[in-house]
């Protein structure tokens, strides 16, 4: 390993994009420290943990991320043209000097002699987090997620700075500086190691209520071994089941108050499709399922915003 010229980062392995979802198992980059952190809105961290203990990958993600390279030199190029940046590709995997299995994989590094080098983080956002940069992050903000890795490669590279730039929507781009922030990189410091040991222990991390969660578990037991029990302990567990019928036990009246008010809208909309209340609207549309292995049929859906 040698030191990456205008970094503090030492270079772990040429990136290879055949075997790059191999190559992340062997560390915690920046697109796994939001998930740890719990601010990820498609990956948990038992997502990370499945991934990084197994080496098995999500198709969906895959695609997603590959979508994502295509676009980053296009969107790179014309931040760097946009706002006078000097920029250079960094072809390889980076670990921090004194703990190389923190790692990063930039998308580009800022040359800036004066000031000191910069990193530069490019984004091909679709709808739903365009529209929570506009409505919830603010003109000048960074979504969260995004926020963690790019301090996250502030801390493996050692440098001072960063901008975050983001096609939105396929047709405005946006760019925002960041400022390392030392507080919050110890933070992200102390959960990464947490996280790491329990990789190395082989106990998963506490499970989420997440989607992503629920996708995980299914993909690590996907079926059942007949006959076999697993006794839990009473002292951790005991508290598990009493708060769960307890919170089945609360939900019952909050779901049968919901039904009456969906009722009551689908009875005042009627055949209608749509209907508005003031700064409220809702939807009665049809949606029909084809038969396979079950009987075709239909249903409305309401939706209220």
């Amino acid at each position: 390993m040698k030191l990456y010229e205008g970094t503090e980062a030492v270079v772990v392995a040429e990136i290879d994009e055949r075997a790059f979802s191999e190559q992340r198992r062997g560390g915690i980059g920046g697109t796994d420290i939001s998930a740890i952190a719990g601010l990820n809105p498609w990956k948990s961290a038992l997502a990370v943990y499945y991934e990084k203990t197994t080496g098995a990958i999500d198709d969906n993600e895959s695609e997603r991320m590959a979508w994502g390279k295509r676009l980053e030199p296009v969107i790179a190029e014309e931040t760097a043209n946009r706002e006078g940046m000097t920029i250079r590709e960094v072809p390889y995997i980076l670990g921090n000097l004194h703990a190389p299995h923190f790692r990063a994989a930039i998308d580009r590094l800022i040359i800036d002699d004066e000031r000191g080098n910069g990193v530069l983080e490019v984004k091909n956002m679709g709808h739903w987090t365009s529209r929570q940069v506009r409505d919830e992050a603010g003109e000048d903000a960074v979504p969260d997620h995004y926020l963690l890795q790019i301090q996250w490669y502030l801390y493996v590279t050692g440098l001072r700075w960063g901008v975050f730039s983001a096609l939105m929507e396929g047709c405005e781009l946006r760019t925002v500086e960041v400022e390392r922030d030392d507080a919050l990189i110890a933070d992200l410091v102390s959960l990464a190691e947490g996280f790491w040991k329990c990789i190395e222990d082989g106990t998963p991390p506490a499970a989420d209520g997440s989607e992503s969660t629920k996708a995980t578990l299914e993909r690590m037991f996907p079926v059942p071994k007949p006959g076999a029990n697993i006794d839990l302990d009473p002292e951790e567990y005991t508290v598990v089941f009493k708060e769960l019928f307890h919170v089945k036990e609360a939900i019952k009246p909050l779901e049968k108050r919901k039904k009456e008010l969906e009722h009551q809208l689908k009875l005042a909309i009627g055949d209608a499709e749509t209907a508005t209340c003031g700064t409220y609207s809702a939807t009665l549309k049809l949606v029909e399922r084809k038969g396979y292995v079950v009987e075709p049929s239909s249903h409305r859906r309401l939706t209220v915003k």
